[in-house]
C-alpha cells in the first residue's frame, strides 16, 4: 500500500466497516419487523442468503406486501432508518423538553404481489400448478415518514391511490394471558 494513496484508504474503510453495516442492516429490519408486529399486522423477516431481504405482509384476498431496502440510482442499498438530527433552532428546546436531539426517518419500497395460489382449491377443480396464475406483481411504491404509523398506514394510502387497489393487511392474534 502506498502511503495516503485515497483509493485504497477508501478500500480498506469499506472491507472494515462492510460487517457492521451488516449487521446495521439486519437490526433496522428488526426494529420495523417489531413496530408492524406492535401495530396488530402480522409480518414475517424473510431472508436471502443469510442477509435480510425484506419484509413480508399477508394482506386479504391473496395480496401480500414486501417491505424492503430503497435502492438509490447508484445502485447503493439506503438504511430503512436515518436518525437526522434537529436543526439548530429547534434542538436545544427538544433536549430540554424531551432529552432528545433528533428522530428517525423511515424509507422504504412496499411492493405489492398477489397470489392466488390455493392448494385446496387446486386440488377441487383438478387443476396443476402450471394451469394457475401464481403470483402476480401488482406495483411498488416509495414512502418516507417521520412517524411509524404513518409510515405503514401512508404507504398503504398512496399505493391505493396509484393503482386503484386497496390493501387490508392481516392482523396476528393477539397473546392473551392464561391465568
Amino acid at each position: 500500500m502506498l502511503p495516503n494513496d485515497p483509493t485504497q484508504i477508501k478500500s480498506i474503510f469499506t472491507q472494515i466497516i462492510a460487517p457492521i453495516a451488516d449487521v446495521e442492516e439486519r437490526m433496522f429490519a428488526l426494529n420495523v419487523h417489531r413496530g408492524i408486529t406492535r401495530l396488530g399486522y402480522k409480518a414475517e423477516l424473510v431472508e436471502s442468503n443469510g442477509y435480510f431481504s425484506h419484509i413480508r405482509i399477508p394482506a386479504a384476498d391473496h395480496y401480500y406486501i414486501e417491505i424492503s431496502a430503497i435502492e438509490d440510482e447508484d445502485g447503493v442499498t439506503l438504511p430503512l432508518m436515518v436518525y437526522e438530527e434537529y436543526d439548530e433552532d429547534i434542538r436545544p428546546l427538544m433536549e430540554k423538553a424531551a432529552g432528545i436531539n433528533g428522530s428517525y426517518r423511515y424509507q422504504a419500497d412496499f411492493a405489492v404481489h398477489y397470489d392466488d395460489f390455493d392448494a385446496q382449491r387446486m386440488h377441487d377443480l383438478g387443476l396443476s400448478e402450471d394451469e394457475i396464475c401464481g403470483q402476480a406483481f401488482i406495483g411498488v411504491v416509495e414512502y418516507t415518514a417521520y412517524n411509524f404509523q404513518e409510515f405503514i398506514q401512508g404507504a398503504l394510502y398512496k399505493f391505493q391511490r396509484a393503482y386503484d387497489v386497496e390493501i387490508y393487511p392481516e392482523m396476528r392474534v393477539s397473546q392473551r394471558k392464561v391465568f
